[in-house]
């Protein structure tokens, strides 16, 4: 009977039993905080990453830099980030990372600031808190602020870090303004801090994008097991029969209240929504991402946008 016993656990150990197999780690960088992040959380609680044979497990993320050095290193396999990182680290030699798939077609942020300021011109002089300070955020916030006749040396940019880490900035009054992602936008505003602009109204970009190595994404079918999970979170979540679920998820990891997952759900999923249903990177977008990096001095070469993302063969979603 022991020797039975025995046996028995070592089949299970390596996977024999009733079919098991060993699951496949996938460590995961993103801001649980952020709702944006919505496909991500879903495949978790849902048990989409598990059926393509992923076992998950999360490294706090800080910024889109420290993301994409993560990725770079090895440490995760895949991170939530702006493209900019990802363009900057391909062109100083990381040729291995790529885009795989991303999951909005529009800058969701907004732009809240402290109570006395009221427009875009009462931010001269006044200091602006961001994730980092090369990428994405300076690069919308400087676009922002020039309709209102604002140039770069008439307000200051702070490095604060995520959005709950700028929304508690803001409430601190160590910064007067920020861009922050929902639901910390919808949360500043319950709280007495408006929102003066809406980022969504700039020709955008794709923002944030997952980024994975393509040596990983290429083995063992990874980045095709990978994407097809997330994009199958984001039909999920576009079926109405499923909200109150969503909704119930996303509050688990954002920590929100039901008004505010209210509002963030129908920002993505209402009437002129704009989260993606099938995961696809919008290559046209990521163009005109290049095109005006390379204007602000911040990008050189050919733009080529098919440079950054991981191959269809490999996974790879994009339009």
């Amino acid at each position: 009977m022991r020797i039975a016993r025995w046996f028995t656990a070592a089949l299970l150990a390596v996977g024999l039993v009733n079919g098991a197999q060993a699951a496949d780690r996938l460590v995961l960088s993103y801001v649980t905080g952020n709702a944006i992040y919505w496909d991500l959380n879903v495949a978790i609680e849902r048990g989409f990453f598990r059926d393509e044979g992923f076992e998950t497990s999360f490294v706090a993320l800080q910024s889109s830099p420290s993301a994409i050095q993560q990725v770079v290193a090895g440490a995760v396999n895949l991170a939530a980030s702006s493209p900019e990182p990802v363009i900057d680290a391909i062109q100083r030699g990381a040729a291995d990372i790529g885009i795989l798939v991303a999951p909005s077609a529009g800058v969701d942020w907004t732009m809240n600031v402290r109570p006395e300021i009221k427009s875009l011109a009462d931010l001269k002089g006044k200091r602006i808190g961001v994730s980092a300070m090369k990428g994405g955020e300076p690069l919308l916030v400087r676009q922002l602020l020039a309709q209102a006749g604002l140039n770069r040396g008439d307000y200051t940019l702070i490095q604060i870090g995520v959005s709950p880490l700028k929304l508690a900035a803001l409430q601190k009054a160590s910064i007067d303004a920020a861009p922050l992602l929902p639901p910390s936008g919808f949360v500043a505003a319950a709280n007495g801090l408006p929102v003066i602009a809406d980022f969504s109204k700039l020709q955008g970009y794709p923002y944030p994008v997952y980024v994975t190595s393509r040596s990983w994404a290429k083995a063992n079918n990874n980045g095709k097991r990978l994407s097809r999970a997330i994009a199958k979170a984001q039909q999920w979540l576009h079926d109405p029969a499923n909200k109150a679920e969503a909704i119930a998820i996303m509050r688990k990891y954002t920590k929100q209240n039901e008004e505010i997952a209210e509002q963030t759900y129908q920002l993505y999923f209402g009437p002129n929504g704009f989260y993606l249903k099938d995961g696809l990177v919008d290559l046209a977008g990521l163009k005109r991402l290049l095109t005006s990096m390379k204007e602000d001095g911040d990008f050189t070469g050919a733009i080529e946008p098919e440079k950054y993302v991981i191959p269809r063969e490999s996974g790879g979603l994009y339009r």
